[in-house]
């Protein structure tokens, strides 16, 4: 009966003290009352084991970049690719003269329309977004004090995540070109 009740407990609890909690009960005898105690035991485990991933604890502290990242790699990159588009044919164009008339009149016309002009600024930074993402480990904790959380980033190795790094790079580079654009053409 207890290796039945042993079941309910977390796989982790069980490997540790499984076999600790058999003899015990083996050697007190197995009671309703000590059942509702293992039961209730058993479940206190569970909300504690829950409570530590929720925390980022032990459970969640696995570092393995897999479609994930990648995912969210692709997913940035082609949130960031229409605007690269715009930017570099807006270069060809307009600061370089290369006659790309057919690509001019898209242009005017994208820009013409304000949510595509408000679209084109925006996904520099929600391409930015979705690649920092699996870079970043963020776990939120409880202190002594129960009202109190805290807060803590880290830094994941980025050399399994280099989509990440390269797409989070080319995302900052077009808003920095885009506000520099963006200042020179209202200050100057």
């Amino acid at each position: 009966m207890i290796r039945r009740l042993l079941v309910i407990y977390p796989r982790a609890w069980r490997d540790r003290y499984g076999d600790e909690l058999e003899d015990l009960v083996d050697s007190t005898g197995l009671t309703p009352s000590a059942v509702v105690d293992l039961v209730s035991s058993a479940v206190a485990e569970h909300l504690r084991a829950a409570s530590r991933r929720m925390a980022g604890g032990p459970s969640m502290t696995l570092d393995r970049p897999g479609w994930g990242s990648r995912a969210l790699a692709i997913a940035g990159l082609v949130a960031l690719l229409p605007t690269l588009l715009f930017m570099t044919f807006s270069i060809l164009i307009y600061n370089l003269n290369v006659p790309l008339e057919s690509i001019r009149g898209v242009i005017e016309v994208a820009v013409g329309i304000g949510p595509v002009d408000i679209a084109f600024a925006a996904m520099p930074f929600v391409a930015l977004a979705l690649a920092v993402a699996p870079l970043l480990r963020v776990s939120v904790a409880g202190d002594a004090n129960p009202r109190e959380l805290v807060a803590r980033v880290a830094v994941r190795p980025l050399r399994p995540r280099m989509a990440n790094v390269i797409v989070a790079a080319l995302a900052l580079a077009a808003i920095l070109v885009l506000g520099a654009y963006g200042v020179t053409e209202n200050v100057l």
